[in-house]
């Protein structure tokens, strides 16, 4: 750190992240949003009422890891399982920044404010989503690695599969890497997750030890497929303009840096930048994108889980801006203009208009939430102890109930919409989505209206983007 400090330069980047440390955290503290509303808000539950649920802890689509870590935090509400994301997030890009610090890179905490400043991935980071501590346990493995400590890191990347399951393609990349630089006993310790996990779930829920395989719940696919480069391409969602235009430098400069001096692959600097981030970071997009492309492994689409890797793209971003410090020997007006004026784009760009910038809403209670609350207000007043069917996760998460077992909420199905007096929440998301009730099916059947509510988009207040409707099945029929 006196180093850092001792070049103005440097100073002036260490102040910068200290201010966005501390903006981090104001965030953080004050936020009301959640991201991804249907699988934070079921995560989220699942993980509060696995304290009196134990078996829910190992619950393979709720990922059993994510589950027992925040199994205490959700004990205090949303806002402990965001803190636990929010903290795991940056311990994963502190961790990307000691690894560039031990680089040779001067600037090193910026690879925080490359990853913070990313405009979806601090959106995602406020949620009860997995992907942050999947960030974070990746992350710390690979600094282990980078710190020679083989055995910690094969043994975290173990229980990589338990926080997401497409973890487990990594197991095979680490083998890898612990072969190339000969550290043989280390290579046990990638058993000791599945070993502790297979016995747990064997002895108390599936009674099978290969639980992990036979149970796991993406074998089909009920969302479609896509073009291959969309992954590729929401890169500018996830990251924004400045941070994706220096990831694709960064990328170039790694790729110059290996041809011209080569890797040598027992070398643990070089196959940690080379294998565990420029390679984990290409194959985790890669790897998605070809799931999305062939319709396997029940891949939605869903833009958000790039933000997995969003520390090891800091990291390449900051190579890319490493890059742009280094014109200065040939012209060094202009090398640090482009430098500080890419940075200045990096920090401003999340305020700018652009349409993947932060809004005051996304910081704020979501409009479902609230519209949620309206209606379960409703429900209260006029129909209480009464059984709902729906599958409206939001109205799940204002009841504060059980996700798979609360006696007043049930599946919304095609036969519940024929007896009479059954009271519907239908939504216009989950409902045609997950289940396949289409609002225009709803005028088969004998339905009365109770309650609308809807909500606009911010961009566009003419046409509804999003409804529910509060309906009863007439008893005249």
């Amino acid at each position: 750190m006196r180093k850092l400090l001792k070049n103005p330069e440097n100073s002036v980047v260490a102040a910068l992240t200290a201010c966005l440390l501390v903006a981090y955290g104001w965030i953080v503290w004050h936020t009301e949003a959640t991201f991804g509303m249907g699988d934070s808000i079921s995560h989220y539950l699942l993980a509060r009422h696995a304290w009196g649920s134990p078996e829910l802890l190992l619950d393979h689509w709720a990922k059993p890891l994510f589950q027992l870590m925040m199994v205490l935090p959700a004990q205090l509400g949303f806002k402990g399982v965001v803190m636990v994301n929010a903290l795991c997030m940056l311990v994963a890009l502190a961790a990307m920044a000691d690894i560039a610090r031990r680089r040779g890179i001067a600037a090193y905490p910026l690879v925080l404010a490359l990853g913070l400043l990313a405009p979806l991935a601090l959106r995602v980071t406020l949620s009860s989503l997995t992907e942050p501590v999947f960030a974070a346990f990746l992350s710390v493995s690979i600094w282990c690695y980078a710190t020679r400590r083989f055995a910690a890191s094969a043994a975290l990347l173990s229980f990589l599969p338990f926080v997401r399951t497409e973890g487990m393609v990594y197991l095979l990349v680490w083998v890898f890497a612990l072969v190339v630089v000969r550290r043989w006993r280390a290579l046990p310790w990638l058993l000791l997750g599945f070993v502790l996990y297979a016995l747990a779930g064997w002895i108390w829920v599936y009674g099978d030890p290969f639980w992990f395989f036979t149970e796991m719940p993406y074998m089909h696919n009920w969302y479609g497929s896509g073009t291959f480069t969309y992954y590729y391409e929401v890169l500018y969602d996830i990251l924004g303009i400045p941070i994706l235009a220096l990831l694709i430098l960064g990328i170039l400069a790694g790729g110059y840096r290996w041809i011209r001096y080569g890797w040598k692959l027992n070398q643990v600097p070089e196959t940690t930048e080379y294998l565990l981030i420029y390679g984990v970071f290409l194959s985790f997009v890669t790897m998605h994108a070809t799931f999305w492309y062939v319709g396997r492994m029940g891949s939605a689409g869903e833009i958000r889980i790039l933000v997995s890797v969003v520390p090891l793209a800091a990291f390449i971003a900051l190579r890319g801006l490493e890059a742009i410090r280094s014109l200065r020997r040939v012209n060094k007006p202009a090398g640090l203009l482009l430098y500080w004026g890419m940075t200045a784009y990096v920090v401003i760009y999340p305020f700018t208009p652009h349409e993947m910038a932060w809004r005051r809403h996304h910081f704020r209670e979501p409009e479902e939430i609230a519209a949620a609350r309206e209606i379960n207000d409703y429900l209260a007043t006029h129909y209480p102890g009464r059984v709902i069917y729906t599958h409206w996760p939001a109205l799940r998460f204002v009841r504060n109930a059980h996700p798979r077992q609360d006696p007043y909420l049930r599946p919304l199905t095609f036969r519940s919409l024929t007896k009479p007096g059954n009271l519907i929440v239908w939504e216009s998301w989950f409902a045609p989505m997950d289940h396949g009730i289409e609002e225009v099916a709803l005028e088969k059947y004998p339905l009365q209206q109770l309650k609308r509510v809807e909500f606009t988009d911010w961009q566009d207040p003419k046409e509804p983007i999003w409804r529910a409707r509060l309906l009863v099945v007439d008893t005249r029929e």
